[in-house]
């Protein structure tokens, strides 16, 4: 037996390394400033609570469950006088906890009296749900995992011939149902899971299954709730889905080979056909193949390659080699088997290191400027609270993180309706990678989605008339400086209305890659609007637009734990390899 589950028979290692667990990715988030896209989520539900429309007065470019599902959170900060994000982040903890413990009642139907194994996958999820995800925690993947991996070993019990009992298998279809609702790619994995259930039972598989029958019911009761209490969804969805799908999109090979993260899934995918013959629990194998496999489809065919939407794919696929680092049939012989789990143990030991080294890191610095959403935060928040605070702001920015968390963080609502510029970013997703000037349409020439745009955004600063006005400085107009080409001043100030309304603004000066306005009082004369020629760009602009150079430290200290690793992998393989050819009776 593996070492590695040796250690597993002494309850008090195994409940250490579980806190140890919990804690390297809790502690950390102690320190950190809310996420981009959760502290909008929860400035949503917290506008809606007051009374404001959903896809109306305040729009998101996505189906609306997840705004629904943080007005839980958000309502109950208001009753016990909490920060939101804070409550946010309890509830999500609770949830992954919940996930672990329901996985791990699976775990001893699945894995019966192999106690280690049985200790061993838990641990691996806990890693998988708790410090892998990092301050990306709370967004949709991470709830959506931590929701269908109790599903993900429900389908394995059932492939086993397993009877679980029906409401608690119903109960997680309806959690699986709405993890799966919450983007509609995330359907893939269900599809997967079915069709290879279906496959391995050879279409002899339980009919009618509760929590297959629950996931449908929620999917249909969700069209429903949508179709109801939520139909301007259904009108802004074909205006605004073809921007967002250019939005910051890469084409299909650039996302599956360079997206960050995707090699992991890869690499587990490929250690999977060179391993399966060796594998002592073969469907296990089979159902975290299918996992990573659809989750890896999922984030490729949204074509950004962000690293969250790699998680779900990065998650199973460390779940996948992790059991295939310890679930062989050994020795082995074959040099190919050697080799590969050499490299898979290596690569899950490299792994593990790295992400604790992180979460220490983030726990000892978390001002650390890679942390920021935005590095010109720690210089915006002390500036918008002394200007801005119990007032509006509008911030004119292609980046999701210009205005989040910079709202929530310094006591200000955000005039602009939307999280950011994003439109703007896919309209003009052609001009910004061409080579030519970009030239601005007018509003005659936009198009529907282009003129709405442009409308709202001199609507929402004409009707919220904002203390301050945050426009991040263009970049110099070439190619290699991508959405930081886009000049919104000269954009909007081809609209007349826009240009009035600007005229009540007065230039205060610039922090970091913004430039800063103030509203002037109503009884003082029009300001000259500085909309025209392109204003220079300042230094630290500059360092933000052009490329790095190098390789970032992280990744040789990763190259370098992975090249040691594997070479003690390697060597414990031949080790064992050679000891069972001695003990071979000679012919």
């Amino acid at each position: 037996m593996p070492t590695a589950l040796r250690v597993m028979r002494d309850r008090g290692t195994y409940l250490s390394i579980a806190i140890a667990l919990i804690l390297l990715a809790v502690v950390p988030q102690l320190g950190l400033r809310a996420r981009t896209d959760s502290s909008w989520l929860l400035y949503l539900a917290g506008r809606i609570l007051d009374g404001d429309r959903l896809y109306v007065d305040v729009v998101e470019a996505n189906p609306p469950l997840i705004v629904w599902l943080n007005l839980v959170p958000a309502y109950v900060a208001r009753v016990l006088g909490m920060p939101a994000a804070l409550v946010y982040a309890i509830l999500v903890y609770l949830l992954a906890l919940l996930s672990v413990a329901v996985c791990h009642a699976l775990l001893r139907r699945l894995l019966g009296r192999e106690l280690e194994l049985r200790r061993y996958l838990t641990l691996l999820i806990l890693f998988c749900l708790f410090p892998l995800i990092g301050p990306d925690y709370g967004e949709r993947e991470h709830l959506m995992l931590a929701a269908v991996l109790p599903y993900v070993l429900l389908t394995l019990l059932r492939a086993e011939g397993g009877t679980p009992s029906r409401w608690p298998a119903l109960a997680i279809g309806v959690v699986a149902g709405i993890g799966f609702a919450l983007k509609p790619y995330f359907l893939l994995a269900w599809l997967g899971l079915e069709a290879w259930l279906w496959l391995t039972t050879g279409g002899r598989g339980p009919k009618g299954r509760p929590e297959s029958v629950a996931v449908v019911v929620v999917g249909l009761l969700y069209a429903v709730a949508v179709a109801r209490l939520a139909p301007e969804y259904l009108a802004l969805a074909p205006l605004v889905g073809r921007a967002y799908y250019d939005y910051l999109r890469n084409s299909v090979g650039v996302t599956a080979l360079l997206g960050e993260g995707s090699l992991v899934p890869v690499a587990a995918m490929v250690g999977f056909v060179a391993l399966r013959h060796v594998a002592i629990h073969r469907s296990l194998w089979g159902v975290l193949l299918t996992g990573t496999a659809c989750f890896y489809l999922a984030a490729v065919l949204q074509h950004k390659g962000w690293n969250y939407h790699y998680y779900p794919a990065v998650a199973s696929a460390v779940l996948l080699a992790g059991l295939m680092a310890l679930d062989l049939r050994r020795p082995l012989v074959s040099l190919v088997h050697r080799l590969y789990a050499s490299v898979t143990v290596a690569a899950v030991v490299s792994l593990t290191l790295v992400v604790a080294a992180g979460c220490v890191h983030q726990a000892r610095d978390p001002r650390d400027p890679r942390y920021e959403p935005d590095p010109d935060l720690p210089k915006l928040i002390p500036l918008v609270r002394e200007r801005g605070a119990g007032a509006s702001i509008m911030v004119l920015s292609w980046s999701s993180s210009s205005a989040f968390p910079l709202v929530p963080s310094t006591g200000t609502s955000s005039a602009l309706r939307f999280l950011c510029l994003w439109i703007l970013a896919g309209l003009y997703r052609d001009e910004v990678r061409g080579s030519a000037p970009i030239r601005y349409r007018s509003i005659e020439e936009m198009g529907v989605l282009e003129r709405y745009l442009n409308q709202s955004v001199v609507e929402d600063l004409e009707r919220r008339r904002p203390r301050l006005l945050l426009v991040l400085t263009p970049g110099p107009d070439r190619p290699k400086w991508g959405l930081r080409r886009l000049d919104y001043l000269a954009y909007f100030g081809q609209n007349p209305e826009f240009v009035r309304g600007f005229q009540r603004y007065r230039y205060v000066q610039p922090v970091g890659q913004y430039w800063m306005f103030e509203r002037i009082p109503d009884a003082a004369p029009p300001e000259q609007p500085r909309i025209g020629p392109r204003a220079p760009v300042g230094a630290a602009a500059s360092a933000a637009g052009e490329p790095k150079a190098g390789a970032e430290p992280e990744v040789l200290l990763t190259i370098l734990v992975f090249a040691i690793a594997i070479a003690l992998a390697w060597r414990k393989e031949e080790s064992a390899a050679a000891a069972a050819f001695r003990r071979e009776p000679a012919s």
